[in-house]
């Protein structure tokens, strides 16, 4: 599966961008930096982001 792209990302619709963002917290098992990184965006943006989707801790 082809990773996404910083661009691609940006420009996600909000549901579509919380789907991604749950879905790459899944892949990194809940490890933010890594899942930063492989969104393309800063750790703080990614905290930003989990604060403002009302992402929980606990994705299983």
């Amino acid at each position: 599966m082809a990773r996404k792209t910083r661009a691609s990302f940006t420009f996600l619709p909000f549901k579509k961008e919380k789907e991604r963002i749950e879905e790459v917290l899944k892949e990194t098992y809940c490890n933010k930096s890594a899942a930063a990184k492989l969104l393309g965006i800063s750790r703080v943006s990614l905290y930003s982001k989990i604060k403002q989707y009302k992402i929980t801790e606990r994705i299983k």
